[in-house]
């Protein structure tokens, strides 16, 4: 009995503290890193354990021996910048929450925002959809960015745990923060996608067309919970439907190949393989691979057909993005319709659950 109280007690007072996990988050690399507060800041060398306070901008600039400050002189460097009291510290001109640390990194500086998990989230949630949308949708979103900041860390090795660009979730710091944004990251607080008792790796993009991708055909590993199915819900989407045309010259420039003649496609709905043929012989290329070396702008999906066109060829396709996960505007058709953010996230990633 009494080891059961000390346990109650104990989570009591984790409780009342409050949990919190912190993200390396690379906002830049740089030459010079422009540096300001909203109040005073402090700025603290690790290596010497030296401080200074700030209430004026300040540059810093990578040297031999260290880290240039523009008013103080050197430190060794990595260096700290942590804000006062009601107070957020600005690299260049945005604010942003939490602190900072600045490296050097190949001949530059390293730019690393050491946020809170919370803190980050409402910084991305306009960047990577529209807060205009029904609030569920962004609720949905607001899950699986969270999930997607534990689950997916691909820069460990680099220093940083994510980064603030496409390549990972695009984070904007406090000017990309609006009121429903954090309204949807404050109903959600703490809330992640679990599969088989463990963060689920998720995905999510813009549209799917109509048919949702299986991650085995984009990537290769196999998930159960990621497989190809109909989707009814984003046909409202501007990108539903598009076309492109691309010329034999252009492809073979893409290739390295001297001269294209045909250009063929397997697979059923999206797009598995792109068969180009050439003088001399014909080569397979992924439909991912294929849509990277044009750019997604531009062919938005690999769901698509080809027809022959003057001296080259037509897609004709559906959906922008990758085709696996949950589809932005598919989120929003089924908010529209009265679905809540845990019926969402349970469509587009059956057997995984909303854990708090």
């Amino acid at each position: 009995m009494a080891k059961v109280l000390r346990k109650a007690l104990f989570l009591l007072f984790l409780a009342n503290l409050g949990f919190s996990l912190e993200l390396r988050v690379k906002i830049a690399q740089t030459s010079i890193a422009d540096i300001s507060g909203t109040g005073y800041f402090e700025l603290y060398d690790c290596e010497s354990l030296m401080g200074r306070r700030y209430s004026a901008p300040i540059q810093l600039k990578a040297t031999a021996g260290g880290i240039l400050t523009s008013s103080y002189g050197e430190f060794l460097g990595p260096v700290f910048v942590y804000p006062l009291i009601n107070s957020y510290i600005k690299i260049g001109n945005r604010r942003y929450r939490g602190y900072f640390e600045i490296r050097r990194q190949g001949g530059g500086l390293l730019v690393i925002n050491i946020v809170d998990l919370e803190d980050y989230l409402p910084g991305i949630i306009k960047r990577e959809i529209s807060t205009s949308w029904p609030i569920e949708a962004i609720k949905a979103q607001a899950v699986l960015a969270r999930t997607y900041a534990l689950v997916n860390q691909k820069h460990k090795a680099e220093g940083f745990d994510i980064c603030s660009d496409v390549h990972c979730q695009v984070y904007g710091g406090m000017e990309a923060e609006d009121r429903v944004a954090i309204l949807a990251c404050s109903a959600t607080s703490g809330e992640v996608l679990y599969y088989n008792e463990e963060p689920a790796p998720v995905y999510y993009h813009a549209c799917c067309g109509g048919l949702i991708s299986d991650i085995r055909d984009v990537w290769g590993p196999s998930l159960t919970y990621l497989k190809s199915k109909v989707c009814p819900y984003c046909q409202a989407s501007p990108h539903y439907n598009w076309q492109c045309n691309l010329s034999y010259t252009n492809i073979a420039a893409k290739i390295g190949f001297s001269k294209v003649s045909r250009v063929e496609r397997t697979g059923q709905g999206r797009s598995k393989e792109i068969i180009v043929h050439y003088e001399g012989g014909r080569k397979a290329i992924s439909a991912n691979n294929f849509r990277n070396m044009f750019g997604s702008n531009l062919i938005k999906s690999t769901y698509f057909e080809i027809e022959d066109a003057w001296n080259g060829i037509k897609l004709i396709g559906k959906g922008w993005g990758h085709g696996v996960g949950m589809w932005q505007w598919g989120a929003k058709g089924m908010a529209s319709q009265g679905a809540d953010y845990e019926g969402i996230l349970s469509f587009y990633f059956p057997g995984c659950v909303v854990v708090k």
